[in-house]
């Protein structure tokens, strides 16, 4: 199950009953009682808080609400990597402080709370996947996505100082079976950074990406130096999960030619 995403604007903001009609469903649904719950849905893309905070905090709130009434014991959430804000050089730990840099990590990073505050009181087993920048043939979304249209379209791509950020992305596939695996009972409950093992600046994809695709990128440089967004993977490969895909193999050899549809 998954809450849904949500599109409401500051402008037209629901009423907290509002949303409570909008997110839950009114009858019980006794045939789904004890189900696992898998909370990927998100609003990723709007800058505007109040959605950011229906759509991933309050619709959060709610589906663990309704996991509570249902007698769901593993609830398993979708975070992200920017929690943790930039960082240059290092790749980060679940133990490492927060410290997100826009309103979509710490709507995210709210959520994980919520989540956290339920497993506490109401015995619900919790799994947070902190995301690092997923990619596969059929995006349509994303800094991968992103960065082919722009090559498409002859759009200008910013460059920061030494191609920052550098990135740990993760397969699509990769991050399907983390979750098969922490479905299964035993599977122990907590964060994990659910990221890849190769790392790569977005400088270096983009130029992986001009030689798959055979275009010129259109580039300016700039003199920030935002640092870098990379996980460690060892407290998540400590259960047994692997990333079975390599980045630089992806974009070399499957990063889709023409456009997905």
């Amino acid at each position: 199950m998954a809450a849904s995403s949500g599109s409401t604007t500051a402008a037209s903001a629901p009423s907290s009953a509002k949303l409570r009609a909008r997110f839950l469903p009114q009858a019980p649904q006794p045939q789904l009682t004890g189900a696992v719950v898998v909370h990927c849905a998100a609003e990723i893309r709007s800058t505007d808080w109040q959605q950011l905070w229906n759509s991933n905090v309050v619709a959060t709130q709610n589906l663990l609400e309704w996991s509570r009434r249902h007698d769901v014991t593993r609830f398993i959430l979708f975070s992200t990597g920017g929690v943790y804000g930039y960082q240059s050089g290092r790749r980060m730990l679940e133990t490492d402080p927060v410290a997100p840099f826009d309103g979509y990590g710490h709507s995210k990073h709210l959520a994980e709370l919520v989540c956290r505050a339920c497993a506490e009181l109401f015995d619900l087993e919790v799994v947070i996947f902190r995301l690092y920048f997923p990619y596969g043939a059929d995006q349509r979304s994303g800094v991968f996505r992103r960065v082919a249209d722009a090559l498409r379209e002859g759009s200008p791509l910013r460059i920061n100082q030494d191609g920052a950020p550098r990135m740990t992305p993760v397969h699509a596939a990769d991050v399907a079976d983390a979750v098969v695996r922490a479905i299964a009972p035993t599977f122990p409950a907590g964060c994990y950074n659910l990221s890849g093992d190769q790392d790569i600046s977005f400088l270096e994809l983009v130029r992986a990406m001009e030689l798959r695709l055979g275009i010129a990128a259109k580039l300016i440089h700039t003199h920030e130096t935002p640092g870098d967004l990379m996980g460690d993977n060892s407290a998540l490969r400590a259960t047994g999960w692997r990333p079975r895909h390599r980045v630089h193999d992806f974009i070399r050899d499957e990063l889709p030619i023409a456009v997905p549809t």
